[in-house]
C-alpha cells in the first residue's frame, strides 16, 4: 500500500491533507502493541526464543512518518486548478523524530516471575512523550511541483485523561475549501441567480472550519432565500411580509405546488433549526452531509426548472420566428 493511502483511525494520510476538518478528533491506537520474538540460534543451528520486545503500534508509525518522511500526496493545487502528486516537507522541529519500532524487552518466561511488571504502556508513553514538544504542535508543508506554490498544515497531537492519544488539524493554508476541485462551480450560474452563492461558500467554509452550528445558519438562510424567491414567482395575492411571517410549515402548504420536492418536506427545516439552537457541534457535524446534500438536491431541480424554462422560451421564439416567415412564403 503505498504511504498516502496509510490509515490513522479511519482517515488516511492523504486526507489529512485534504479532506480532514478543523479541530476534528481522530483517535491514535497507541495502545495496540506489536510483540516480536527474539530469537538466538543454539550451538546446534536451532533457533529458539528467548524473549520478547514491544514494537509501536502500527498507527503510531503511520503518524510519526506523516511528521518525519517526505512522501508525496494527491490532490487539487488551488493556483494551477489541476490534480497533481505534491511532494510534501518536514518542519525542522520534527528532524529529532527518531521511529524506533522497539520500545522495551523482556526475557523468555519472565511472565512467571511474581515480580515482573509489564512496562509496555509506561515505555510506550516515554516514547510519545517527545511528540508533545512545543505544545504539541507539528507544521507540514507540501509543494505543487508545477507551480511551485508551497502550502501547509497545522497539526496538534495530544494525551488526554484517559489516555487517548488525539491528532487534530488545527490550521491550514490556504483553506481547505480551496483544495476542493468542486468548489462552487457546478451550483455556480444558480448560486448567483438565487443571490445565494455567499451563503453557501460561507456555509462550506464554516464547516470546513470545524463551525458547524455556524453553518447550519447558512442553511437555513438558502432554505429560507429559495422559498421567498418562489413565492414572488408565483401570483399570489399575499403581502410579502404577511407571508415572511408565516410559520415554514404553512409556507409549504401555501407553495406546494410550486417547491422543489424535498423543499416540500418540512423536516429539513426543523432539523436544520434544531441544528441551531439545541444540537451540539458535535451533532451538527455527523449530520451536516446529509443537509448538504439535500440542499444541493434542491439546487439541481431548480436549475434543471430553469434550464427547462429558458429552452422553452428558446423554442418558442424560434417557432414565432419560423411562422412568421413562413406566413408571410404563403400569403
Amino acid at each position: 500500500m503505498k504511504f498516502e493511502n496509510e490509515t490513522i483511525g479511519e482517515v488516511t494520510v492523504n486526507d489529512i491533507f485534504f479532506k480532514l476538518q478543523l479541530y476534528k478528533k481522530v483517535k491514535v491506537d497507541w495502545k495496540n502493541f506489536v510483540t516480536k520474538d527474539i530469537t538466538e540460534v543454539t550451538d546446534w543451528e536451532n533457533c529458539i526464543t528467548v524473549g520478547y520486545e514491544v514494537c509501536i503500534s502500527s498507527e503510531v508509525k503511520t503518524l510519526l512518518q506523516l511528521l518525519s518522511w517526505n512522501y508525496p500526496i494527491y490532490g487539487y493545487c488551488p493556483h494551477c486548478k489541476k490534480n497533481t502528486a505534491m511532494n510534501t516537507h518536514k518542519n525542522s522541529t520534527d528532524d529529532n523524530i527518531k521511529i524506533e519500532e522497539s520500545v522495551w524487552s523482556y526475557g523468555d518466561g519472565a511472565w512467571e516471575d511474581e515480580d515482573f511488571e509489564d512496562l509496555s504502556e509506561i515505555k510506550m508513553k516515554a516514547y510519545l512523550s517527545g511528540l508533545f514538544k512545543n505544545g504539541g504542535f507539528h507544521e507540514k508543508y507540501f509543494q505543487c511541483p508545477m507551480c511551485r506554490n508551497i502550502f501547509r498544515i497545522s497539526l496538534k497531537i495530544d494525551m488526554t485523561e484517559d489516555d487517548e492519544l488525539l491528532i487534530r488539524k488545527v490550521g491550514q493554508y490556504p483553506t481547505l475549501r480551496d483544495f476542493s476541485e468542486i468548489y462552487t462551480n457546478r451550483f455556480d450560474k444558480i448560486l448567483k441567480k438565487r443571490d445565494i452563492r455567499e451563503d453557501y461558500i460561507a456555509g462550506l467554509t464554516t464547516h470546513d472550519e470545524g463551525h458547524n452550528i455556524a453553518a447550519y445558519v447558512y442553511l437555513r438562510r438558502i432554505i429560507e432565500k429559495l422559498m421567498l424567491q418562489i413565492y414572488q414567482n408565483t401570483d399570489r395575492t399575499l403581502e410579502l411580509q404577511e407571508f415572511k411571517a408565516r410559520r415554514f410549515e404553512d409556507k409549504i402548504k401555501e407553495l406546494k405546488d410550486e417547491l422543489p420536492k424535498l423543499l416540500q418536506d418540512k423536516r429539513l427545516y426543523e432539523i436544520v433549526s434544531a441544528g441551531i439552537h439545541q444540537l451540539s457541534e458535535e451533532e451538527c457535524a455527523e449530520h451536516y452531509p446529509v443537509l448538504l446534500d439535500a440542499v444541493e438536491l434542491i439546487l439541481i431541480e431548480e436549475e434543471k426548472k430553469q434550464k427547462e424554462k429558458e429552452l422553452i422560451e428558446c423554442i418558442e421564439k424560434n417557432i414565432n420566428d419560423i411562422h412568421s416567415t413562413v406566413k408571410k412564403r404563403v400569403e
